[in-house]
């Protein structure tokens, strides 16, 4: 046989093989590359320090005077608190504390006092839109303020009485702007208007004693909101 015809051959029975066991072979089945999604706790934790500017805040003594032009001093608070974000919606526990404020009646009767409280709020936030990383959002909350008046001085002066502490129901309404600086850190810039109900001070021996009004503020606020994976 012809060496030509003898490779001819050759090649065509390798060729017959492997179709053969090409034919055998299972086909290849190619599947898309897994999609990866990162899902984060949704819980969050958070700290605040802002400015509170006071209304003016009338009182009456225990002897039925009424005090109705008054100095109250603003204050610097600060705050933490945890929460959790689902989606649009936001809930979170908070507490805060304003430094003390001096209170000081400009008539007569002439009475001084200072007075700070904490404030324990549960506040829900409703996300309006996320636009360039700023999401603006409107919240309310509602909980309890102690209040606490110390260094209570009233007609004659140069006796002091001590400290009053009181438990009222506190309330809040907010509006602010977040912006994320990375997907688990935002900050938050806010006003809060709040309202902690009202203070006594007084109470030594036949001085008058005082009830003062409910205690209502305008707050800016500054705070940091950290996303727990």
């Amino acid at each position: 046989m012809h060496k030509s015809s003898v490779a001819i051959s050759a090649f065509a029975l390798l060729a017959s093989i492997g179709s053969g066991q090409a034919a055998d072979m299972p086909p290849i089945i190619q599947q898309a590359a897994p999609i990866f999604e990162e899902f984060g706790s949704g819980w969050y934790l958070r700290g605040d320090i802002g400015y509170r500017f006071h209304r003016k805040l009338d009182a009456v003594l225990s002897n039925g005077v009424a005090i109705v032009a008054s100095d109250f001093e603003d204050v610097f608070l600060v705050g933490v608190g945890a929460g959790f974000k689902a989606s649009w919606f936001r809930i979170d526990l908070t507490a805060d504390y304003a430094t003390q404020a001096r209170y000081t009646a400009v008539l007569n009767p002439y009475v001084t006092t200072n007075i700070d409280a904490v404030t324990v709020l549960v506040n829900g936030y409703v996300d309006l839109g996320t636009w360039h990383g700023f999401t603006p959002y409107v919240g309310a909350g509602a909980g309890a303020a102690l209040t606490r008046t110390s260094d209570y001085m009233p007609v004659p002066p140069g006796i002091v009485a001590g400290a009053v502490k009181d438990t009222n129901f506190a309330w809040a309404l907010m509006a602010g702007i977040g912006y994320n600086v990375t997907p688990n850190v935002t900050i938050d810039a806010g006003y809060r208007h709040v309202s902690l109900g009202g203070a006594r001070g007084g109470g030594l021996g036949a001085l008058p004693s005082a009830a003062f009004d409910t205690i209502r503020g305008h707050e800016a606020r500054l705070g940091v909101r950290y996303l727990i994976d």
